[in-house]
């Protein structure tokens, strides 16, 4: 008996297409559920192995927009807070200057005295709260802040500020007896006494370069303006110069315009023959200079 095998060979091949079809409509189906023309590997190994590479880097470089976003946050922060602590030294400059005014009296000073101490209480709490996710903007940066803006430690960027800093009679402690440019005395001071507004110190000293041209080899009464740091000599005779004998204790004016100090010396004025330490007074007007006359 003969064994018949039929095959539909039109149907066969519709079959093997609609199979095709459908694979490429899964595909694009896949395509457009994901937003990517590679999903697995089969779609294009390659292409997906740079695909994958791309897509981390996407997402670190984000992380680095805002890494740096922060920083800028911060500087936006910090520039904040140093424009505000220029604004409070220029005052109180300005009160120092305004305070140096011979037409004011005690009570004014004290005015002005009282807003100057008001202003440095303000200097110091902006630097010390002034804090950026817990760190100090002000005081805590002189090192640097890195910020990571990069895949690696060569692609990072550095930020550092400068502290901020106000004039040396607002700092906690400051040297006084220095020259001008902040050198070492290289010799004894003491006896000091500090003006009301707090701009001027006078104090005797035995040092030869607190000034140029002291060559007297004994105490001497120095004047500093701790705003400018300038070193004048008050005890002078009244052609400027040098004095004979040692100037001890010395007080100054509320406003620094006036120094009284005691000396032995016979040439600070004319006619002293008594042979014994008396008390000069010597008036500053304003900006002193040693051609000044003694009063």
């Amino acid at each position: 008996m003969a064994l018949g095998i039929g095959s539909q060979v039109v149907s066969l091949g519709a079959q093997r297409r609609l199979n095709a079809t459908s694979e490429a409509a899964a595909t694009s189906m896949s395509r457009l559920g994901s937003g990517l023309r590679i999903n697995k590997a089969s779609d294009d190994a390659a292409g997906l192995a740079i695909a994958t590479e791309l897509s981390s880097s996407r997402k670190i470089y984000a992380q680095a927009i805002r890494n740096i976003n922060d920083g800028i946050s911060m500087l936006t922060i910090a520039d904040a807070a140093a424009e505000n602590l220029s604004v409070i030294v220029t005052r109180i400059q300005e009160l120092a200057e305004q305070s140096a005014n011979g037409t004011f009296g005690i009570e004014q000073r004290k005015a002005l005295h009282a807003e100057a101490r008001a202003l440095t209480d303000e200097y110091n709490r902006i630097r010390s709260t002034t804090t950026f996710n817990g760190i100090d903007v002000v005081k805590g940066l002189s090192d640097g802040v890195l910020i990571q803006a990069g895949v690696g430690q060569d692609e990072s960027l550095g930020i550092r500020l400068s502290t901020a800093q106000g004039p040396a009679w607002m700092s906690a402690v400051a040297k006084v007896s220095t020259t001008t440019s902040g050198g070492e005395a290289n010799g004894l001071s003491g006896n000091s006494a500090l003006s009301y507004d707090g701009r001027y110190m006078v104090f005797n000293s035995n040092a030869t370069n607190l000034v140029a041209g002291d060559t007297n080899a004994t105490d001497d009464i120095f004047k500093k303006d701790l705003l400018t740091g300038e070193v004048t000599r008050v005890s002078t005779s009244s052609t400027a110069g040098e004095s004979s004998g040692s100037s001890l204790t010395a007080a100054i004016s509320s406003d620094g315009r006036y120094v009284a100090f005691q000396s032995v010396a016979t040439n600070l004025v004319a006619g002293d023959t008594n042979g014994t330490s008396d008390l000069r007074e010597r008036s500053l007007h304003g900006q002193y200079s040693q051609s000044e006359h003694a009063e």
